[in-house]
């Protein structure tokens, strides 16, 4: 009698490890289908702003259409916390911006957003990571949350306008 106890338990056991691990390996694959869900909408989510790059001409050397995503970012400055804009480039815009940055060295770029300069940065070397950070050590966590925003937003000004 103790010999078939004994095996029931451990066939109890059995079972209930194998459960546990069908549940973790099916939590494993619901987490797994979501990241690549947020992923997909992250990708799909283009920006629609009326966000450009000038020169000191006032031309416009990059557009909305040269950008991939923007994110609200924390940079480390000197051990004290930054808020940024992180604007990544798609690859035809990374190219264009390191030719615009690589001629404007010495120069001031503007960022304008719906018309309006969000930041002039002077060009101190050629960017060509595919990256360009809107920095300012008195900017909120809210005012570079607004601005991703208003990359994302469609524009207030009407399509047939141009930004000068």
């Amino acid at each position: 009698m103790k010999i078939n106890i004994t095996k029931k338990v451990i066939l109890i056991m059995a079972l209930c490890v194998c459960c546990f691990g069908l549940a973790a390996c099916s939590n494993d694959k619901n987490s797994i289908e979501t990241q690549e869900k947020e992923e997909q909408s992250t990708e799909s989510k283009k920006p629609l702003g009326n966000i450009v790059m000038k020169d000191e001409d006032g031309d416009v050397v990059i557009t909305v259409e040269d950008i991939q995503s923007a994110e609200t970012i924390i940079n480390d400055n000197n051990g004290k916390k930054e808020y940024c804009v992180s604007i990544k480039f798609t690859d035809e815009g990374k190219e264009k911006f390191a030719k615009v940055t690589e001629q404007n060295i010495g120069k001031m770029i503007s960022i304008c957003v719906d018309d309006k300069v969000v930041s002039a940065p002077r060009v101190q070397a050629v960017i060509s990571d595919g990256e360009a950070i809107i920095s300012g050590s008195s900017q909120t966590y809210e005012e570079c949350r607004e601005l991703v925003e208003k990359i994302y937003q469609k524009s207030d000004l009407e399509e047939s306008e141009t930004v000068k």
